[in-house]
């Protein structure tokens, strides 16, 4: 899944955490969106977690860097929060020149699109999307 959306080439996108400590622009080709359903994902987010990515040469933060926590949540990656709303932002391959950027984190979603899923296998029964159920408004 290493195809990139040509559509995004150039494009700049700016994106933030939820209580706007951190904030952080870059520029695509962007990365189709991949939900992952791994164990780590399930534990650290509480459901699947999805990411595009972008190049790191074309991604900078712009606010707030002191304020991201690094977390390896494996030895073979590391993933960024934010030191206050504790918004998932971010996840790093350790060899790997792109970083991963959940899109919920994007002021604009354009030109972007899912791909597929990864360890869909591990996603319990209780989460998988059911398109019969109704659109509930709020809880």
């Amino acid at each position: 899944m290493d195809d990139l959306i040509p559509q995004t080439t150039g494009q700049h996108y700016t994106g933030r955490c939820h209580c706007g400590s951190v904030a952080f622009a870059c520029e695509g080709p962007l990365r189709p969106i991949v939900i992952c359903h791994c164990l780590d994902c399930l534990r650290i987010a509480g459901m699947s977690w999805g990411a595009t990515s972008a190049a790191h040469n074309l991604f900078r933060i712009t606010k707030g860097e002191e304020m991201i926590d690094w977390y390896a949540s494996s030895d073979f990656a590391k993933r960024g929060f934010c030191k206050t709303c504790h918004a998932q932002m971010f996840y790093q391959l350790a060899d790997s020149d792109r970083i991963s950027i959940a899109p919920g984190m994007l002021d604009n979603h354009d030109g972007l699109y899912s791909k597929g899923h990864i360890f869909r296998e591990s996603l319990p029964a209780c989460c998988v999307h059911d398109e019969t159920l109704p659109d509930i408004e709020r809880y």
